[in-house]
Parts: C-alpha cells; sequence; structure tokens
C-alpha cells in the first residue's frame, strides 16, 4: 500500500519534539551501477552485469541466500533441544537452536545468567548508551523471562528458579533455565556474503567473506496454539555472525559452498547436511581469535513492539506503544569485572542510524553536507558517528511508529531539503535514510517493520515485499519513484564473489539489513 510521504513530513516536528522515532529488524541493501552519476533520476539496478548475469541466474535465492523453508527451520534434529528421533545423531543435535548457539556464543560464562542479563537490560540499563538513556520495555519480564522460569520449574523442580528476580538477585544465584522450554523459535538462516568489506569502517561486515546469519522469533509460553505450540510475539532477534576466513576458507570458497547449495533440488538430508557445514564453521568455539572462546559473533540485533508497556498520548488520548530497535555487542558492563572469556551482551549504539531527535535539524543537515561525495559514491568510508556537532548523533536504539504522529514512521530528512533547486538532495537524503534501522524497514522499503516475519509453528516466515523474489517501487518525498530488486543484487554478489570478484559489484556502505 502507498504511504503519502508528503503529509508524513508534517508528523516529523512532533515526532522529534516527543522524542520518539522508528524501528526494524531483519534484511535488506541496494546497489548502483559502477560509475553512475548520482543525479535525481538515479535509479538502483534490477539486473546483473553481463560479466556475472549467467552465474547469477544459476543462484537459488531460497537455498543459498534467505532460507526459510519448513525442512530446515523446523528440522527435527537440529531445531529441538536434545530430540529422541532416532533419526537424529550427535553432530546434528541441536545446531541450529538458540540454546546451542548462546552455549558456544558465551565463553566460561553461565548460560542462564548470560542470555538473562541480556534481556533483563530491557527492564534497566544502569549505563548510558552514548550519552542517551534507553527506554524501559518491562512487558520482556512477564511475556519472556517469567514464563521461561516457570516452565522450567514445571520441567525441573530443582531449577532453583524464582520468577520475578533478577539472575543476579541472591534468590537466582543458582537458576538453571531448561533449555527445552526455550521461547524462541528459528524464522531463517541467512547468507550475506553481499557484507564483504574487508577495512570497512561502518560497522557490518567486517570480513573478506561477509556474515551469515541466525533470524529467530519470540514465542509466547503462556498462548499456545490449537496443537500446544506457543503462538509468536511481535519480537524477533537476529545473530550475525562474522564469516570466518583464517581457518583455511577462503571468500571464494564461502560463495562457492553457498552457491552449490542451489545444486540440491529440495531441502533433504544432503542439503541440510551441506548447510550445516557452513554454519558450524561460523557457530563453534574458537572459530575466530578473539573473546569468548573465540565466538564469531559480530553483534545481536532485536527488534520488538510487544516488549512495551506503551506510553500514554495527551495527543491521541490513547496508550500508545512502539516498535523498538536495539543491537548488542561482547563488553563487560561498568561496575562488573570482565576476563577476555567472560564477556555479556551490552547494549551498543545502532549502527548507521541517527538518534531520533537528530531528524530534521540542521544538525543532520550539516552532517549529510559533510559528507556528500561520500554519501552519493556510497562509499564504505562513511558511517554515522558516536558525535557530530558537539553533541551525541548516533542513537542508542530506534524506534518506529511515533507516539505523537498520526502520520506513522520517521522519514529522514533535513530543514533545506529541496530536490527542485538540488537535484542530489534526493539521493542524498534517501541514502541516508536507507541505512537507518527505522528507513530501511518502513518508508524507504514501503515494509511494515519486520523484513523476516515472525511466525507460528509450522508456517514458514513470511519475507517483505523488499526481500521477495520481485522488483518493489517505493516513493520518495520529492514524489519520485524508486525500484529495487534487493534478491537479484544479493544473486549478483554472490555469483561475483564466487568467480572469484573480491570488490563488490554494489558499492554499497556495508548496509546491514
Amino acid at each position: 500500500m502507498k504511504r503519502n510521504w508528503h503529509l508524513a513530513l508534517l508528523g516529523i516536528s512532533a515526532a522529534v519534539a516527543a522524542g520518539c522515532g522508528a524501528d526494524m529488524d531483519t534484511d535488506a541493501e541496494l546497489g548502483w551501477d559502477e560509475g553512475e552519476v548520482a543525479s535525481a533520476e538515479q535509479k538502483e539496478i534490477l539486473t546483473c552485469p553481463a560479466t556475472f548475469a549467467t552465474a547469477a541466474a544459476t543462484v537459488k535465492y531460497d537455498k543459498s541466500l534467505v532460507i526459510n523453508d519448513l525442512a530446515v527451520v523446523q528440522d527435527v534434529c537440529r531445531t529441538n533441544w536434545n530430540s529422541s528421533d532416532p533419526s537424529c545423531t550427535t553432530s546434528t543435535k541441536n545446531k541450529w537452536h538458540f540454546w546451542y548457539l548462546m552455549q558456544q556464543m558465551a565463553g566460561t560464562n553461565n548460560v542462564t545468567r548470560y542470555v538473562l542479563r541480556w534481556l533483563e537490560s530491557y527492564e534497566f540499563w544502569p549505563d548510558q548508551v552514548n550519552q542517551q538513556t534507553l527506554q524501559t520495555r518491562t512487558r520482556v519480564r512477564n511475556l519472556i523471562i517469567d514464563p521461561w522460569m516457570q516452565k522450567t520449574n514445571l520441567v525441573n523442580s530443582n531449577s532453583n528458579c524464582v520468577p520475578g528476580q533478577k539472575i543476579d538477585a541472591a534468590a537466582n544465584v543458582n537458576c538453571q533455565l531448561d533449555p527445552g522450554s526455550t521461547p524462541m523459535r528459528l524464522l531463517a538462516i541467512v547468507n550475506r556474503t553481499d557484507l564483504r568489506a574487508p577495512g570497512v569502517v561502518s560497522g557490518y561486515g567486517g570480513g573478506n567473506a561477509g556474515e551469515g546469519r541466525f533470524v529467530f522469533g519470540f514465542t509466547n509460553l503462556n498462548s499456545l496454539d490449537a496443537s500446544g505450540k506457543p503462538n509468536p510475539l511481535n519480537a524477533v532477534v537476529i545473530l550475525e555472525y562474522k564469516l570466518p576466513t583464517p581457518a583455511g576458507w577462503n571468500p571464494q570458497e564461502w560463495a562457492q559452498r553457498w552457491r552449490n547449495l542451489g545444486s540440491f533440488t529440495t531441502f533433504d538430508a544432503n542439503y541440510k547436511s551441506s548447510l550445516q557445514t557452513l554454519t558450524d564453521k561460523w557457530t563453534a568455539k574458537f572459530a575466530v581469535s578473539g573473546p569468548n572462546s573465540g565466538t564469531s559473533i559480530n553483534q545481536v540485533r532485536m527488534n520488538d513492539f510487544d516488549f512495551d508497556q506503551g506510553h500514554w498520548d495527551p495527543i491521541l488520548s490513547q496508550n500508545i506503544k512502539v516498535w523498538n530497535f536495539r543491537e548488542f555487542k561482547l563488553g563487560c558492563p561498568s561496575g562488573t569485572t570482565c576476563t577476555t572469556d567472560t564477556q555479556w551482551l551490552v547494549p551498543v549504539p545502532v549502527a548507521h542510524t541517527p538518534a531520533n531527535g537528530r531528524n530534521n535539524t540542521p544538525t543532520l543537515e550539516n552532517f549529510v553536507a559533510a559528507n556528500a561525495s561520500l554519501i552519493l559514491n556510497e562509499s564504505d568510508s562513511y558511517a554515522v558517528p558516536a558525535s557530530f556537532g558537539g553533541s551525541f548523533f548516533l542513537g542508542a536504539e530506534s524506534m518506529s511508529t511515533s507516539k505523537f504522529s498520526m502520520f506513522g514512521p520517521i522519514v529522514w530528512t533535513y530543514p533545506n531539503y529541496d530536490p527542485l533547486m538540488n537535484p542530489n538532495d534526493t539521493n542524498l537524503r534517501r541514502r541516508v535514510s536507507f541505512v537507518t534501522c527505522n528507513g530501511c524497514h518502513y518508508a524507504e522499503t514501503e515494509t511494515n517493520n519486520l523484513h523476516v516475519g515472525n511466525r507460528a509453528f509450522g508456517q514458514p516466515a513470511l519475507l517483505s515485499n523488499f526481500l521477495k523474489q520481485q522488483i518493489t517501487t517505493t516513493s520518495d518525498p520529492s514524489g519520485e519513484p524508486f525500484t529495487y530488486n534487493e534478491p537479484e543484487r544479493r544473486k549478483c554478489e554472490l555469483a561475483a564473489l564466487s568467480m572469484g570478484s573480491s570488490t563488490k559489484v554494489s558499492t554499497t556502505t556495508g548496509r546491514p539489513h
């Protein structure tokens, strides 16, 4: 459904005054023809250049790039905790289960404490993130933490879990959550070789072969469907790993192995075995040289609506909830003693995304002007800095659907935005907005917050129009339409890398979505 972004701009001043904004989750990105001159008429590439077109045509998107088939995401051995199915072996059990992935990531930390301290950061985080205080989202306790403890107590009467108490409280010092009751459901396994960017400074990729990702949806243990399976919540989490290359797999081999997954006609046992060969490389301990037993995790990102307790809107005279996007990396909270192997998932600023209050301000306009050349050329050296103009600039979180605006999501712009007088303004505004969490997951791609939707058991996760194999057309505030073919762009990048091209076909800023 098309939205009138001219009307949306009318609501921006109210959104900024309220300090609210937009948010989102999962995958998206653009590409540009090399050598193309930036102008208001510039369009995104819709087809792969001739050099790689033949190879790109053989890439199977659903087997090599965005894998959400039920045979994979509901694999009886890999996605169920310690399945008793006789077909399961030690080598296949749990390997795509959320708890197993946390075990590999946690280093020598107790896994229950590692997971719960991460989730409890939504209730209250004692430190500021880039000079900003994170919004409290207290329903994570009622929807996720306490039901998990209660279910654990039913399964194991000696679990020592006390609902309502934080994991570091004396009452819960011996709490051990039941992995089989984990309220996260696998939605997709995603290949992001298109994020390959050696030396990139803009926050994602960070490796010659790009990233591998697991997308999970949160489930409600207190709300079951007719078959007794938990219903999905409006909340998802993505585990985003650097694809390791020091272990003998160079980037081209990674790409060739991803591409070879398309040679299978079905998602059968052989396909899943081949896919696990890849995932094991990035999920295993000591995959790279680094903290927490060498985990290759780059970042963990969450996007939720249901954890918000709501905020009273005196203009609309109703309680309003917002989508919230956060990012986490390995680190050590202040006042905590950590070693190389006992780091935690701590909140960090959301990459590429200015604080919502910087929208439609002279500060954003000055930033765009100072970086116009890098932005127009989509240089990998372009990044949103932590501070600009003498104050914080990068957002601690990203939010969507302003509680004080009836016009929907934030549309990133600046006071003197005038594409009629400055033909480059359309591309400048759009490229800055597209790399933001709340731009990519809403206005810039005509998406309603999630690129990979949460799902009920037995139903595949729905992909946004931007991630479906189709051409997407959106409208800019200037009135100019823009067309994207994100699946084609990713297929082209995979084909190019598999043919030995380390240079990306589309010179992007390492966009994470």
